[in-house]
C-alpha cells in the first residue's frame, strides 16, 4: 500500500495518484519553519509601514502575494508549519483571556483571534503559548484594526495549492484538541492581572 493510500484511505484514485507523485517531489524540497516564519515578518514589516484606515483591504494582497512566490511543494510545508502553531494556540488559557478582553468569543472567533496572533510572527505566538497574559502587550504592540482575521494565510495557502493543482494539500490529519485549563472571570485578577488591567484601562473614560 502507498503512503497516500495509509493517510487518505477512501480517497478517489486520482487524489492517491497525484499525492504519491507530490509526497515523492517534495520530500526533495526544504522549506523550514524559520523560512515560514521569515515570511511571516516580512509581510508584517510591509503592513506596519501602512496607514490605519486601509490597513484590512491591503493585508490579503500582502499575504497573498508572499504567499504566490513559494513553490507548491513549499506551500505544501507552509501549511504543516502553519498547522503546528495554529494547534499549539489551542489552549483555554488563551481563549479565556481574549474572551475576557473582547467580551466574549464564540469557536469560529476564537479562531479568527489565532489567525490574527500568527500574522503578528513567531515570537507573539511563542509569548502567548508560555503565558496568555502576555496578550496585552501583543495588543499593544500590533493591534491595527481588528484582533480577528479570517483565514489571511492558511486561506491564502490552500488556495494557491489548489488553483495550480487542482487538488487539496494532502495533510496529515491532526489532533487537534483543547488544551490548558480555562480561567472564569472571577480568577482574571489574580490569573491574568495583565488582561484585568488592561480592560480596567480601556473602559476608563478618555480626557
Amino acid at each position: 500500500m502507498t503512503r497516500a493510500a495509509k493517510l487518505f484511505p477512501g480517497a478517489i484514485p486520482e487524489y492517491i495518484e497525484f499525492a504519491d507523485e507530490f509526497f515523492a517531489k517534495a520530500d526533495f524540497v526544504r522549506y523550514s519553519e524559520d523560512d515560514f516564519w521569515d515570511m511571516i515578518g516580512e509581510c508584517r514589516r510591509q503592513l506596519d509601514s501602512i496607514p490605519i484606515d486601509p490597513y484590512e483591504k491591503h493585508s490579503f494582497p500582502v499575504f497573498r502575494s508572499a504567499i504566490s512566490k513559494l513553490s507548491t511543494e513549499q506551500l505544501y510545508y507552509a501549511e504543516k508549519h502553519f498547522t503546528r502553531m495554529f494547534i499549539q494556540l489551542y489552549r483555554r488559557e488563551i481563549w479565556s483571556a481574549i474572551s475576557f478582553i473582547h467580551g466574549g468569543c464564540s469557536d469560529d472567533s476564537f479562531m479568527d483571534f489565532r489567525q490574527w496572533l500568527m500574522t503578528c510572527g513567531r515570537d507573539p505566538c511563542v509569548s502567548m503559548v508560555e503565558d496568555a497574559d502576555n496578550l496585552p502587550a501583543i495588543i499593544s504592540q500590533y493591534k491595527r484594526t481588528t484582533l480577528f482575521s479570517e483565514g489571511v494565510i492558511s486561506y491564502g495557502i490552500t488556495n494557491e495549492f489548489e488553483a495550480r493543482t487542482g487538488f487539496e494539500i494532502p495533510s496529515e490529519d491532526r489532533v487537534c484538541e483543547l488544551q490548558g485549563e480555562w480561567i472564569d472571570e472571577d480568577s482574571v485578577p489574580t490569573k491574568l492581572p495583565n488582561c484585568y488591567l488592561f480592560k480596567q484601562q480601556a473602559s476608563q473614560p478618555q480626557r
